[in-house]
This record gives structure tokens, C-alpha cells and sequence, in this order.
């Protein structure tokens, strides 16, 4: 078990299991998935940079924006243009 009130800033979100689960989505966008729910935290909405993404995550852009696509194709994440 994790307990997040050990979390020196106490900064979590919320996943979807049944999406943590799916063994059709690749783990690299499931960890996509995971860090943007982390930015929303309990709302709708997230939005960190592509560049802080990809530095957090250690993952290249095209790597990055392959998988991103994946889960917006699927319907998992939505991406609102600006």
C-alpha cells in the first residue's frame, strides 16, 4: 500500500484503474496517463509543458508524442487546442 501522506508535498491525482490495467496500452502511455492525472489532480484539467513532460518523464518528444496520440485516439485524454 502507498500512503500518499508520506509525500513531502502531498501533490497526487487520481487514475483510472481499468486504464492502469489494460494490457493493450503500452506502458509508456499509461505513464503519460498517470503523470498528466497528477497534474489534475481532483479537476478535469491539466497542462504541463511538452518540454517539462518529456524532461520529467526522461522520454524524447517523438516518443512522447506517439504515445500522447495513442491515448488521445482512444479517447482516454482529451487535447484542446489553445
Amino acid at each position: 500500500m502507498i500512503d500518499a501522506s508520506n509525500s513531502s508535498s502531498n501533490e497526487y491525482g487520481f487514475v483510472n484503474k481499468e486504464i492502469m490495467k489494460d494490457p493493450n496500452i503500452s506502458a509508456e502511455a499509461k505513464t503519460i496517463y498517470a503523470y498528466l492525472s497528477s497534474y489534475a489532480g481532483n479537476k478535469d484539467t491539466s497542462f504541463p509543458s511538452v518540454s517539462l513532460t518529456c524532461y520529467e518523464l526522461n522520454m524524447s518528444k517523438n516518443r512522447f508524442y506517439k504515445h500522447r496520440k495513442y491515448l488521445i485516439d482512444k479517447g482516454i485524454i482529451l487535447k484542446n487546442k489553445k
